[in-house]
């Protein structure tokens, strides 16, 4: 950048290069003494050149030599400015030394000599040359330490997406108010908005400040996504390990259920469908690994209410059942119809086998008065049907009622009764 008057500058060069052949006679003269004028000369034929390391260097053993500036040298037939630390300035200006021709015209102006010429108002607009490069460097350094912010906030941002997409982590990114996934689009948004901002800034302070800002902000939204996917991450993984502990449990206390009612093999037909249901359930439950939340909970409650089922239709019968069992196992039917003719049983189930076992004695002592006894027989027909009513899945067995009794339990509840059978 061209910040002098180059008809002045070239002016003073001139003046003081007319006496260069009287300096080398006098350096040829008295060379010790004289010697810092050739150095100078030199350099002021260096600047001419646009030589401008042979110039520094020249100036610079000029001023080794000798660093006084003065007005006019003590020197015959030398009667011009001796001005170096003032042109060392202008060299390392246009070396591109700001700082370096800084403090060479500093010391110039201290000195006092060139700041008296005309020519000094070069070094004037070439501090404000240098203060506008100083201003233009350090908003380029700021731009190129945002730019990387930039693209260090990105890798962030990226590094991010990419852990959403972990197993663990798919739920709970879309968790919350605001959810991580949310968050994480405010910071991509900011970072383009800075990636704006920093693409057209060039020396713009403001601008590249404002980016830097947006930076910060997408940082701070990247920061707060991951905080809170590692916060829902943690409390899923703690929920998932509650309902896992929980399945755990009732696939014990179904697998105690399924163990507990091998004995009862044959099975009814009640009890073998619950039981396969909830082994079926016992076998899902080894296959979860993976599986959604929902999914478990669901499976804890079908596991839950299967063993119930198991348990209600396995569980021991009332005292007062299990004695009118007893009694009807012994032959003693009148004391089943004495026992149950009036009970009153809460439970279904109970009910249900009650009248199975009334219809049974009853169906006994029929046959055990010859059949005579049509009353007898017509309550027996009732009780079946009272049992059908209440557990239309009961029925008699071979194993504890006789071939004559299953078929009357049959023909009672299949059609009215007309006519008596035996």
């Amino acid at each position: 950048m061209a910040v002098g008057p180059r008809r002045s500058r070239r002016s003073l060069l001139a003046s003081t290069l007319g006496v260069a052949t009287v300096a080398a006679t006098l350096v040829n003269a008295r060379p010790a003494a004289a010697q810092y004028l050739n150095a100078y000369k030199a350099g002021l034929d260096a600047i001419e050149a646009k030589d401008w390391e042979r110039a520094e260097s020249s100036m610079s053993e000029a001023l080794a030599e000798r660093g006084e500036e003065k007005m006019k040298l003590p020197v015959k037939l030398f009667m011009r400015p001796y001005l170096p630390h003032f042109y060392l300035g202008y060299i390392r200006f246009e070396r591109g030394d700001c700082a370096g021709a800084l403090a060479a015209w500093a010391e110039s102006e201290r000195q006092g000599v060139s700041s008296r010429l005309p020519d000094f108002d070069f070094a004037r607009r070439g501090r404000k040359s240098c203060e506008e490069r100083d201003r233009e460097q350090v908003a380029a350094q700021a731009r190129r330490a945002a730019q990387q912010s930039l693209a260090r906030s990105a890798v962030a941002g990226a590094a991010l997406l990419e852990r959403s997409r972990e197993p663990q982590s798919r739920g709970p990114w879309s968790q919350g108010d605001p959810s991580p996934a949310a968050r994480h689009s405010e910071g991509l948004e900011s970072l383009e908005q800075a990636r704006q901002l920093l693409g057209a800034a060039t020396a713009d302070a403001m601008a590249i400040k404002r980016g830097e800002a947006l930076i910060r902000k997408a940082d701070q939204a990247f920061a707060d996504a991951g905080s809170a996917l590692d916060r829902l991450t943690e409390s899923t993984r703690l929920e998932l390990l509650a309902k896992d502990q929980g399945i755990e449990a009732r696939v014990a206390e179904a697998t105690a259920a399924l163990a507990a009612t091998t004995y009862l093999a044959p099975y009814p037909r009640a009890v073998r469908k619950a039981r396969a249901d909830l082994e079926g359930l016992v076998a899902e439950a080894g296959r979860r690994d993976g599986v959604p939340k929902a999914h478990l909970d669901g499976l804890a409650a079908r596991l839950e209410n299967s063993i119930e089922t198991l348990g209600k239709l396995t569980e021991a019968p009332p005292a007062l059942l299990q004695q009118a069992a007893a009694a009807y196992l012994d032959g003693r039917h009148g004391d089943v119809v004495a026992a149950l003719g009036g009970a009153r049983l809460g439970e279904r189930r109970a009910r249900a086998h009650a009248r199975l076992l009334l219809a049974a004695s009853r169906h006994a002592l029929y046959l055990e008065g010859g059949e005579l006894d049509d009353e007898l027989r017509s309550a027996a027909v009732d009780d079946a049907r009272a049992c059908r009513q209440e557990d239309e899945t009961l029925a008699p067995t071979p194993r504890f009622f006789s071939p004559r009794f299953i078929v009357f339990f049959g023909e009672s509840v299949a059609t009215p009764a007309t006519s008596p059978t035996s």
